[in-house]
């Protein structure tokens, strides 16, 4: 799913962007809501178009998710789900809007009781190999999670139905 937020303090204008990607045990990366991109230029930040940050901030998500499934399938790990958020301060700076930080979010969910340490050390050079970041001239902050298997994922998709 994607998210927009925005906020407007009392030291000036700045604009919290926010993409959301998720993939299954298949690696297949999703944006839930689709939207035709904006023309350049436009932040009006309408919920039904893409701006060109919001392109960088996926760009970034999925440079660290084909980082990551690269070296886990190398490693031969198995994960039930991934997730990755990237929220990105755009504000101005010597007059023209720079993305001054972002924070990104990934998250596993282990599909059995595996090493967790394999997964940490996944995370890392992921993080550390991401091609897109590794091109910005912006500080990233990096909030990675490994959530446990789901107790008993058959039970809980028979109780959506």
């Amino acid at each position: 799913m994607t998210h927009l937020r925005y906020s407007f303090p009392k030291t000036g204008r700045h604009f919290l962007l926010e993409v959301r990607l998720e993939a299954g045990s298949e690696g297949v990366f999703r944006l839930e809501n689709k939207r035709p991109a904006a023309p350049p230029g436009h932040l009006r930040l309408e919920g039904e178009l893409w701006n060109a940050g919001q392109l960088l901030l996926a760009a970034v998500a999925a440079g660290w998710g084909d980082c990551f499934l690269a070296y886990a399938r190398r490693e031969g790990f198995r994960f039930a789900g991934i997730s990755i958020s990237v929220i990105g301060q755009l504000q101005p700076v010597k007059g023209a809007y720079k993305f001054t930080g972002m924070d990104v979010y990934p998250e596993i969910r282990l599909a059995d009781n595996q090493d967790q340490r394999l997964a940490t050390r996944l995370l890392k050079k992921a993080e550390q190999q991401n091609p897109v970041a590794g091109t910005l001239d912006t500080a990233l902050y990096y909030h990675s999670r490994i959530l446990p298997p789901e107790a008993n994922p058959s039970a809980d998709s028979s109780s959506n139905q």
